[in-house]
């Protein structure tokens, strides 16, 4: 493990200008290296090392304090970016005196996110990482790829971003109130995750603070128990695309609304004694759920006798394997690898519903709003399905639950007048 310290030290040869320059000493494993400074005395035994802070230089040399309290900024300074370079595990006395010239991507606010994203995928929050790679995509396009660091993140710079967003024009329209809304919120975070890693100076005020971005409440659509069964009664051909989506989407529902990144992922270890035992990605909430008659019909479609516990329970992430390690797959590939499974089921569960009659523009998502509104129904109150979504808050679930809402409002109203 490298072990650097600090300390100052005046030069032994006096300059031909008349001044004793004072250099920056950086010891690593008993080798030291000197950093010379824009710091000076005039008389050398004016100068003490071992004084206590901001004393280095005696009030009898003509710019003591100004010198002083230059010498105490860059000790903090260097402290900071040992931290920073200690956490990346890039820690060296060539890589400080590097990052003290300017010549680094320790003030780099895109060095900083695509570490957060690494950080994400290594905890396999998968989801996360994702928003953030496609932020830094959005970024590199407003900029024209070019490097933004800490101090250009500014609110004239958010706001020609989110201008910038609100023109952008795909195959599908304008970008969605929503998706730029999502998009400017994980700049926000980054940028807290900035501050409070001392990237960012926590005095100085959040230009995010004066950031209003407005976000339409999407319509939460959902399945019926009619049309649940007119997708479970559909005569689909074994093995088939439609008949895999099927019982993807159906053991979700019935598993109280599990996400597809938490689908794609089961393990058969992560069965343990009829239950489902798991972690979600997007929460890391850790869930214990009974497995019931209609979700172990659907595992045991897919039980095979020579199965191991680490094998995937639905041949959802095996359907593109690359020939390579996963591990040898970069962020982007793992993420477009990701993206391309999930627009292929939801592709599938489109034509699905079609041809169950269904006309409803749906994706796999709907099958948390759909257990939403069939556990509202019930009587186990807003509290409890709350808990089984994982959602952290249960005004989360309450969006979920807002047609739901209309339709006991309408019951009681009809009720005043009977």
């Amino acid at each position: 493990m490298r072990r650097i310290t600090l300390n100052f030290e005046v030069a032994a040869r006096q300059k031909k200008n008349g001044t004793f320059p004072i250099y920056l000493r950086i010891t690593e494993n008993s080798i030291h290296f000197k950093y010379v400074l824009d710091v000076y005395v005039l008389n050398r035994k004016n100068f003490n090392a071992q004084a206590k802070k901001e004393s280095w230089i005696s009030s009898k040399e003509p710019y003591a304090k100004t010198f002083n309290e230059k010498l105490s900024t860059i000790l903090e300074t260097t402290h900071k970016i040992i931290i920073k370079l200690e956490l990346r595990g890039e820690l060296s006395a060539a890589n400080l005196i590097k990052q003290i010239k300017g010549g680094n991507d320790c003030d780099s606010f895109l060095a900083y996110l695509r570490k957060k994203q690494q950080e994400f995928m290594d905890k396999r929050m998968y989801s996360y990482s994702e928003s953030f790679l496609y932020l830094e995509q959005k970024l590199n396009e407003y900029t024209n790829n070019r490097d933004i660091l800490f101090r250009d993140v500014t609110y004239s710079f958010i706001q020609g971003f989110v201008l910038f967003l609100q023109k952008q024009y795909t195959k599908k329209g304008y970008l969605k109130e929503s998706t730029i809304h999502s998009i400017v919120s994980r700049f926000k975070t980054i940028y807290k995750c900035a501050v409070l890693e001392d990237y960012i100076s926590g005095n100085q005020s959040n230009p995010f603070d004066r950031i209003k971005i407005k976000k339409n409440k999407p319509m939460k659509i959902a399945l019926s128990r009619d049309e649940l069964d007119k997708i479970n009664s559909l005569d689909l051909e074994e093995n088939s695309s439609l008949w895999h989506v099927r019982n993807y989407f159906m053991f979700a529902m019935y598993m109280a609304g599990m996400r597809i990144s938490d689908v794609m992922n089961l393990k058969w270890e992560n069965i343990e004694s009829n239950r489902l035992v798991y972690t979600m990605q997007k929460t890391k909430l850790h869930c214990s759920l009974a497995i019931y008659n209609k979700a172990q019909e659907i595992l045991d479609l897919y039980k095979k006798e020579n199965c191991v516990s680490s094998d995937y329970i639905f041949p959802i992430m095996t359907v593109y394997e690359n020939k390579r390690k996963k591990t040898d797959l970069t962020l982007k590939e793992l993420s477009n690898r990701r993206k391309a499974r999930t627009t292929n089921i939801n592709h599938h569960l489109k034509i699905l519903v079609k041809k169950a009659g269904i006309e409803k523009n749906v994706s796999f998502h709907i099958s948390r709003h759909t257990f939403a509104t069939i556990a509202s129904r019930t009587e186990i109150g807003v509290y409890n399905i709350s808990q089984l979504l994982g959602h952290s808050n249960i005004s989360i679930t309450q969006t979920y639950l807002n047609d739901i809402n209309e339709t006991v409002q309408d019951k009681a109203l009809q009720r005043v007048f009977l």
